[in-house]
């Protein structure tokens, strides 16, 4: 084992020790929130597998109060970086589909629509990748996006294409 892996290793324990921590006591403060948000983000860089972590980190998204809508937005972001280390991560996919989902719960703020083309972007790259990705599939016959149009012909043609 190579002294870079043992490190990472070492890193690994670190931050899973210190969100056990974060699950034994409350999220009250804003630092404990973007301090859990820290934390869960390096684990699931690392893995994004890691379902405990997507919990945490889901709460501490739900307890926030100040600039919520606009968290959740970057959060989309942080979800693909963690899709591009494992693509078919259940974790990271039901993620997105719960960020999805608040932000159309949040109509005020957002409007209640995230970025529809983004999202099929997304899709249709990993699919034309492995066009067996479930995961990702499931996300592209999601309802509110299935209201347009060209989803279910860009969904029929990824599986006309096998």
């Amino acid at each position: 084992m190579e002294a870079e892996e043992k490190e990472q290793i070492v890193r690994y324990r670190s931050l899973c020790s210190h969100m056990k921590a974060f699950r034994e006591s409350r999220l009250e403060t804003f630092e404990s929130i973007m301090d859990a948000l820290q934390v869960t983000r390096e684990l699931l860089l690392l893995n994004p597998d890691f379902t405990t972590a997507w919990n945490l980190r889901r709460k501490a998204l739900s307890t926030m109060v100040q600039d919520k809508v606009s968290t959740i937005v970057k959060e989309l972001d942080f979800s693909v970086q963690t899709i591009k280390t494992n693509p078919k991560s259940y974790g990271a996919w039901f993620h997105r589909k719960w960020l999805i989902e608040t932000l159309a719960a949040n109509e005020e703020e957002h409007r209640g629509v995230p970025d529809i083309n983004r999202e099929l972007l997304l899709c249709g790259k990993l699919l034309d990748l492995d066009s067996r990705n479930c995961t990702s599939f499931n996300l592209l016959m999601y309802s509110p996006l299935l209201e347009l149009p060209m989803v279910p012909d860009l969904a029929l043609r990824r599986i006309s294409a096998e």
